[in-house]
């Protein structure tokens, strides 16, 4: 997934807040629970206005790791992201919102952030 699939899918949902910073991965991002667990995106809880996302994620992941920002913990993003999507898919919203984000520079050797414009 790149920058431009994520401004694509959070302009489809004008009604969801936009986070102020994506962070890109360019690897997996594994943890060693009970066997190997492999994330698709992350929202670190003291930044409620940043999100990450792998190279895993899709556009359901999107939403859902904004969701998180909204406060909703994982049953409840779990519920509602796929059916936003779903929504989104049957019905096109009638207000597209412009999401533009700018390249801020690597916090990773392979990590990527980017930066809303206002």
């Amino acid at each position: 997934m790149d920058i431009s699939e994520v401004e694509k899918i959070l302009a489809e949902h004008p009604l969801l807040p936009k986070p102020r910073y994506v962070l890109l991965t360019e690897e997996p991002v594994t943890a060693n629970v009970d066997g190997m667990l492999v994330f698709r995106g992350l929202t670190p809880k003291w930044r409620k206005d940043a999100i990450v996302l792998t190279p895993l994620a899709n556009d359901e992941t999107v939403v859902h790791e904004v969701l998180h920002t909204l406060g909703f913990g994982e049953l409840g993003a779990y519920t509602l992201a796929p059916l936003l999507r779903r929504l989104r898919k049957l019905l096109p919203p009638l207000l597209r919102g412009n999401v533009k984000y700018r390249f801020k520079g690597y916090v990773h050797p392979k990590i990527k952030l980017y930066e809303r414009v206002e």
